[in-house]
């Protein structure tokens, strides 16, 4: 039987507790705009960069049915993107390739109606579900994993990636806010140079996310005796 291992909540910052990092910059501007600033950078940095993923938690699957919502750990969390999945049924694994949903109709003509066996595909034709193909003719478990971003009403972000991407976080929201015309904080010339600051860390978290948060070679050569 495969070993599943059970994803873990995040400890978590609030997008409030985040405002002094940067309030100092924005003399006059209101505590509320700042948090509600830091978390669209955030929203923008993860749905860009894809710094956050994570497994989802398992789905029962249903004979006959075709559709299942996706299940982020973190209530305050959505779906951007599926990474990577696989059903077990009856103890044996099947991995999952990911296809459009006119690609899927196209290899399974009579889906999801007359199709009925171990799920191969998976595809998707409404956000925050998933769709597979053939569609399941017996009990078993679904398992998820993606990319995730801010849900709408979140207050709260993971406390790992925040201490991770803080600098990214702070260019992106001074570049925002100082942008914001007639106001005591405003200062175009400042915000294009925050701008550019934001747009090189977002470009280099991204890098570093796509490397897993390693270095790309872990090899260690043998040093011979002296």
């Amino acid at each position: 039987m495969p070993i599943v291992l059970t994803p873990l909540v995040s400890s978590t910052t609030s997008f409030d507790d985040m405002v002094d990092d940067v309030s100092v910059h924005l003399p006059g501007c209101p505590q509320p705009m700042i948090a509600h600033t830091i978390r669209k950078v955030v929203v923008d940095m993860c749905q860009r960069a894809k710094v956050w993923v994570s497994d989802f938690r398992p789905i029962t699957l249903v004979p006959g049915q075709v559709n299942y919502a996706l299940q982020p750990v973190e209530t305050y969390a959505v779906c951007t993107d599926v990474v990577s999945g696989h059903v077990v049924i009856g103890g044996a694994k099947t991995e999952l390739s990911w296809e459009p949903l006119e690609a899927v109709k196209r290899q399974f003509p009579s889906w999801p109606t007359g199709v009925n066996n171990t799920p191969q595909v998976m595809t998707w034709a409404t956000l925050g579900e998933v769709m597979l193909a053939p569609v399941p003719d017996v009990a078993g478990t679904l398992y998820l994993r993606g990319y995730l971003r801010p849900a709408p009403d979140a207050t709260v972000w993971d406390s790992a990636l925040y201490n991770e991407f803080s600098r990214v976080i702070f260019h992106g929201t001074l570049y925002e806010l100082m942008l914001t015309p007639n106001r005591s904080w405003s200062d175009a010339k400042v915000a294009a140079l925050h701008g550019r600051h934001w747009t090189q860390l977002l470009a280099a978290a991204r890098d570093r996310a796509q490397r897993g948060f390693n270095a790309d070679d872990l090899s260690v050569a043998m040093l011979p005796f002296a």
